[in-house]
């Protein structure tokens, strides 16, 4: 069926609206994401101790639920319906209502081309499609008055500032999660939001694997303590006793050698003890320290060198004889100083502030420095200074 010929479907008291969406597309040969609903009607239905029968909420007790000492009741149960009627997803909405894993608190995502339009008219109707996405997720609606007021600010907020896109509509008063510990490669972490790596799509035979480059008494890793959340009713209306947390986080695998832990801000951080490649290998730190390849470099035994430029190493690479590269295929390194004898092959990318290249580059390899010298340029090279013998077919932005 096109979806110019559906016919809004009414359901009531559906305790399962993703499951009434899915019935319907099936049913009339849709996609789910092309439907979409209204809400008619919403009921709450509780009981007071396991003995009495479900009671539908009207006045005083849907009042009572609003009241963090009756809602956090364990004895209290409930659960809520919607009478809806299913219709055609007419259009785009350019932000996402989004409920944490643990349904504990609901955050607002707004589209790079939301524009705040500051009016009761506007922001009426961007909540009721936001109770929506909420009856959609199962969520019970308490405390709308306070999410309204909350929406208003943000966004009243936003349109001055235009800064975060993202907040929080509204969060348990009550119930918290557990928060278990988590640990962190922060080389990674501070690195990859601000760079590609460009090689990563290449051909299978490329080591995805990649080094960071850590300075001595650099912080290169933190695993955080749990905390213990506490108990109480989520965002449904389950009541959720959480177990206990551990007291101590499980410590990351290192060589003491190489690495030094200390214990920081409820935080078991890692630091280098030495210039060094760092990778994260299966919950361990793993350590490179000899950067001199005296047979060259082949990429299916070695991961891209990373985030080294402002870090004072220098790669010394000498290609194992005349008739092999010095440096293979599909790699990346980064240093302040790269140094080599020999030819450089197809797809490989050099960042430093000095790069020498006693050979040639392959026409599909870059070069990225502020002074270059090569004997052979075929490839890109982006330099403040730019030195060669040979310039074939090269390109040059110095």
């Amino acid at each position: 069926m096109s979806l110019e010929r559906f016919a809004p479907i009414k359901v009531e008291r559906c305790k399962d609206i993703q499951k009434e969406l899915k019935k319907a597309a099936a049913e009339n040969k849709l996609q789910t994401e092309d439907l979409w609903f209204e809400i008619l009607k919403t009921s709450i239905f509780i009981k007071n101790s396991a003995k009495d029968d479900f009671s539908e909420a009207f006045g005083g007790e849907l009042q009572q639920l609003e009241e963090e000492e009756y809602y956090e009741k364990k004895e209290l149960t409930l659960y809520q319906t919607h009478d809806i009627k299913i219709k055609s997803n007419a259009y785009k909405r350019f932000f996402e209502v989004k409920v944490d894993e643990d349904l504990s608190k609901i955050e607002i995502i707004l589209d790079e081309c939301f524009i705040v339009l500051d009016t009761e008219e506007h922001y009426q109707e961007m909540f009721a499609y936001i109770k929506e996405c909420l009856a959609f997720q199962g969520v019970v609606f308490r405390h709308l008055l306070q999410m309204y007021e909350n929406l208003k600010t943000e966004l009243r907020k936003y349109q001055k500032e235009a800064q975060n896109k993202r907040f929080i509509l509204y969060a348990s008063l009550t119930f918290i999660p557990n928060t278990e510990e988590q640990s962190h490669f922060l080389l990674e972490e501070e690195y990859l939001p601000t760079h590609t790596i460009p090689l990563s799509d290449q051909e299978e035979s490329f080591v995805k694997e990649n080094d960071y480059i850590a300075k001595e008494n650099q912080k290169v890793a933190c695993v955080n303590y749990p905390k213990q959340g506490r108990d109480g009713r989520n965002l449904k209306g389950l009541y959720i006793e959480l177990p206990k947390v551990a007291h101590s986080p499980t410590p990351i695998g290192h060589d003491k050698n190489a690495f030094e832990e200390r214990e920081e801000n409820n935080a078991l951080v890692y630091y280098s003890k030495a210039l060094q490649g760092v990778k994260m290998e299966k919950g361990r730190l793993v350590s490179k320290q000899n950067f001199i390849f005296k047979n060259g470099i082949k990429s299916i035994e070695t991961p891209n060198l990373l985030g080294g430029v402002e870090s004072g190493l220098a790669l010394e690479i000498q290609a194992k004889d005349e008739l092999s590269d010095a440096i293979d295929s599909n790699l990346i390194l980064e240093a302040s100083v790269i140094n080599i004898k020999g030819n450089v092959g197809k797809n490989v990318i050099l960042v430093a502030k000095e790069i020498t290249i006693e050979g040639q580059i392959h026409p599909e390899s870059y070069v990225y420095a502020n002074k270059a010298r090569i004997t052979n340029h075929k490839g890109v090279c982006y330099a403040k200074e730019f030195e060669c013998k040979y310039l074939e077919r090269a390109k040059v932005y110095a």
